[in-house]
């Protein structure tokens, strides 16, 4: 079986879906994969608010695929998909879109985290990690996990042309794995690299905090009334 992330020859480019893609998270990679010049299926709750980020990224430079705002549910339809989701909503939001999720492959970057006066806090999972949770919601879907720490204003910068690293990968199916790896290529010259099962996403989650703390200018550190995690999806 073939990479999903990347097109094959005389077939269309397939659309990646991204649920959740209003969120920071879900535009800046929705920017990166259209510079790539694929097509992505932004997906909200809001069909109207979707649309309006998707026209305003296709405004963005140097753009070259399509944006396409869209449902929750039409982004979760296509054959690899990506969550960007804020975790109070992961597994409710992903448990109304299992049937349309049966048989794909689903990127899940969603770090288990919440902001408070005192900063980022890492939210206990009982299943281990937020991926092992999709895993759990969506018996019948292909999940990796990966993307984690891969800072939204980087993605979404037009300054940043390339963008520089290593990415772990964890999953327990190699289609996934594979898939996950090539869709993370067009990002940039970033360096994915399968890391292990899945339940390795409980590692790099719980790294989250630190790492997001550590990027966010010093006035977003220590301010008090920080709003809560970009509820966008």
């Amino acid at each position: 079986m073939s990479s999903d992330a990347s097109p094959q020859p005389g077939n269309p480019v397939p659309p990646i879906g991204i649920i959740g893609g209003t969120g920071r998270q879900g535009r800046g990679l929705a920017y990166r994969l259209a510079l790539a010049g694929r097509t992505v299926l932004l997906g909200s709750r809001r069909e109207e608010r979707a649309r309006e980020w998707a026209a305003r990224l296709m405004a963005m430079p140097r753009v070259t695929g399509t944006v396409r705002g869209a449902r929750n549910a039409q982004a979760a339809s296509a054959a690899l998909v990506i969550a960007t989701l804020p975790y109070p909503a992961h597994a409710d939001t992903l448990g109304t879109l299992r049937g349309e999720l049966a048989g794909a492959t689903l990127i899940d970057c969603t770090n288990p985290i919440r902001r408070t006066a005192a900063g980022i806090d890492l939210i206990s999972v009982p299943a281990g990690s937020a991926a092992e949770e999709a895993a759990a919601v969506l018996p019948d879907t292909l999940v990796a996990a990966a993307l984690h720490h891969v800072s939204s204003a980087s993605l979404i910068n037009p300054a940043n042309a390339t963008l520089t690293g290593a990415v772990p990968v964890y999953s327990d199916h190699p289609y996934a794995l594979e898939a996950a790896c090539a869709l993370i290529r067009h990002l940039g010259a970033l360096q994915p690299y399968q890391a292990g099962r899945l339940r390795g996403a409980r590692d790099a989650e719980s790294r989250a905090p630190a790492l997001i703390t550590a990027s966010l200018p010093h006035a977003d550190r220590v301010r008090t009334d920080h709003p809560p995690t970009d509820q966008a999806r």
